[in-house]
């Protein structure tokens, strides 16, 4: 668990090296997304794809200009910058990163982080929750672009409160009182 939790932290922190590729690419370490209707992936494939659709996922308003908002293709993981013509992986906390000149103000950066860190604190809980039994008739666990779902017994209905880092305009709204 020791060695887990300290892959993860390197993967979130946009720390990837040669070994932790290769342990992700050889290990067993996968987390689902809605992708293609459910794709597991692993932890460095997995990081890379739900943030740039983390990315695509945001609001045109929240750019500077249109045109030069980085566009996802489809390609695994990868933001193409429409002006260079380049792919490139997104790197949430890498501040240099060219990603970040294409927000309207640090706000909006903030939110895709927020979303990219969600994302990956999703991937923690897929692989350290129990799974149902494969027998059962179920909805697998699965970020789906925005937020994590657990596993959902068939004919059942999942709730969960919306994460704070899709109110582009507002605040979250309040819980009601009883």
């Amino acid at each position: 668990m020791i060695f887990f939790t300290a892959l993860l932290f390197q993967v979130i922190n946009g720390q990837t090296n040669n070994n932790v590729t290769n342990i992700t690419d050889h290990g067993s370490f996968y987390c689902r997304t809605e992708r293609d209707q459910g794709t597991y992936l692993t932890l460095s494939h997995y990081h890379d794809d739900t943030c740039s659709r983390c990315y695509h996922y945001m609001p045109a308003w929240a750019f500077t200009h249109k045109k030069t908002a980085f566009r996802y293709l489809g390609t695994l993981g990868q933001l193409q910058d429409p002006v260079n013509k380049v792919f490139m992986y997104p790197r949430p906390n890498k501040p240099s990163h060219p990603i970040f000149s294409t927000f309207k103000s640090s706000f909006y950066a903030n939110l895709w982080m927020s979303c990219c860190k969600a994302a990956m604190e999703c991937c923690h809980t897929m692989l350290t929750t129990s799974r149902r039994h494969s027998d059962e008739n179920h909805c697998p666990r699965t970020w789906d672009g925005w937020q994590c779902w657990p596993d959902t017994m068939a004919g059942q209905v999942a709730l969960v409160r919306c994460p704070d880092h899709i109110y582009f305009k507002n605040d979250p709204p309040q819980c009601p009182r009883k």
